[in-house]
């Protein structure tokens, strides 16, 4: 008969054939593709042992095995982990009983890591083992998910909130405030406004680093939502929508962070860096993360674009006319105008 499994003779179902190799799930069917295994963020996943073990015998983690993008969520979290190691404070090298020093690995005493709109969560999981001391707060809207791994995972708690929320900058605040050695905010793939928010919370806060990686453009196009014809901007500058909105967001990452540095004197001027890389590793069409972290006037890093803005924002105070330097936006992009006092940073051209 149709739909009827096949029985025995005495009615009972087949005995299952114990030599019988369990079916291939997503995760065996990537590690034996030579192309992923090329992949530098797909080996780093492979090389550690632990994790992958879990990943293979750990029932709770059964889900994440079968998951049929598992190759694009691990090479998206591990493109974010290389840029967050960026922005994470050095901790005091262990030394070993013969004097020798050890290899140097963070455990992430005193870090808390805020992981906006995480999904199930690939990347806190990542940033939960490469840091076992670490506190990693999972935020997400989708109650619907299912987080049996979390049980296995006790560094990593998750907040059923939504970062538009009107309890979302006390989470943060009390994280900044928790944080022993620093606050980190990360989010990969946040969708349309929700990377504006991620900035706002950042620059409204004391967190170390932000590493934001955009998704997708707003989609609303009003003249009052940021992010306003940037499909326009592109099409006029002739360069792709989504790099188009990743320089817009640059953009706004200086001017809300700069504005939150002004400080009484020069002597210990924080400066504020930021930067926007692409990783082509990062299997997927949004590839771009953008860096920004607070930092004192002796630390120095390679490649990357400085903002010191003591003297530019001190000389804002004019009696006539706007106080601040900005944009008015129009109803095209062409009519988008640029008002108040020219602002000249040391050393510009």
């Amino acid at each position: 008969l149709f739909g009827v499994s096949p029985v025995m003779g005495n009615g009972a179902p087949p005995a299952p054939d114990p030599e019988r190799a369990p079916p291939w799930r997503a995760l065996e069917y990537m590690l034996a593709n030579d192309r992923a295994l090329a992949n530098p963020h797909i080996a780093d996943f492979v090389k550690d042992q632990q994790l992958l073990d879990r990943f293979r015998s750990d029932p709770n983690f059964n889900h994440w095995s079968k998951k049929c993008n598992i190759r694009k969520e691990i090479t998206e979290a591990y493109g974010a982990l290389w840029q967050i190691e960026r922005c994470v404070p050095p901790e005091q090298q262990q030394t070993s009983p013969g004097g020798d020093c050890d290899k140097p690995h963070d455990s992430g005493e005193g870090l808390i890591f805020v992981d906006f709109c995480a999904g199930r969560g690939m990347l806190s999981i990542v940033l939960a083992h490469n840091f076992p001391k670490a506190k990693v707060l999972m935020v997400d809207c989708d109650a619907k998910i299912k987080l049996p791994h979390l049980n296995s995972m006790p560094t990593i708690t998750h907040h059923l909130m939504d970062i538009n929320g009107p309890t979302m900058a006390a989470l943060v605040t009390k994280a900044v405030t928790d944080a022993k050695r620093a606050c980190i905010i990360v989010g990969v793939h946040l969708c349309g406004d929700l990377s504006r928010r991620a900035i706002d919370l950042f620059s409204q806060s004391n967190a170390r680093a932000l590493v934001l990686c955009p998704c997708c453009l707003p989609r609303r196009r009003r003249h009052d939502v940021f992010g306003f014809h940037t499909k326009d901007q592109a099409r006029g500058l002739k360069i792709e929508p989504h790099a188009m909105w990743c320089a817009a967001l640059l953009g706004l990452v200086w001017e809300r962070a700069s504005a939150s540095l002004l400080p009484e004197g020069m002597a210990d001027a924080p400066r504020f860096a930021v930067d926007m890389r692409r990783d082509d590793d990062v299997e997927g069409p949004y590839a771009t993360f953008l860096v920004a972290r607070r930092k004192q006037v002796d630390e120095g890093d390679e490649n990357e674009f400085v903002c010191q803005t003591v003297d530019a924002f001190q000389n804002l105070g004019v009696k006539d006319g706007p106080t601040k330097r900005g944009v008015v936006a129009g109803r095209k992009a062409s009519s988008w105008r640029v008002v108040g006092p020219k602002v000249t940073l040391e050393g510009a051209n």
